[in-house]
């Protein structure tokens, strides 16, 4: 009886370490251009939000990511600058993705960068 309560305490102890593994692995999204359909700057009460649309294929890929790494961090990123750094509590499949964190005149910058490319 003993060795089947330290075996399950080993595996109860192994699992939990096992998921804290996977809870610190960084998934990263690259956004680029291409796959945006459009974005804007919005500003309220001093905080400025880039609101960001995917592209109906890129809206699947986003959603199949997310559905697969649900518990893990992830990053999305655009160039050298992370966006949104979350974890993944269920799949993202509506496509929206809201960037809060950045400054104004950087938030601006990067919606006309991507923005510029979707010009038709």
């Amino acid at each position: 009886m003993r060795i089947f309560a330290k075996l399950l305490i080993f595996l109860w102890v192994s699992s939990a370490a096992a998921l804290s593994a996977v809870a610190d692995e960084v998934i990263q999204y690259n956004l680029t251009p291409e796959k945006v359909e459009s974005v804007r700057l919005l500003e309220s009460q001093g905080e400025t939000t880039i609101l960001i649309i995917l592209v109906d294929g890129e809206k699947q890929a986003f959603a199949e990511l997310t559905k697969r790494h649900i518990g893990q961090n992830l990053q999305i990123v655009y160039g050298p600058q992370i966006l949104v750094q979350a974890t993944i509590r269920a799949e993202i499949d509506s496509g929206i993705i809201a960037s809060s964190s950045l400054e104004k005149q950087l938030a601006s910058k990067i919606v006309h960068e991507l923005g510029c490319q979707n010009i038709k």
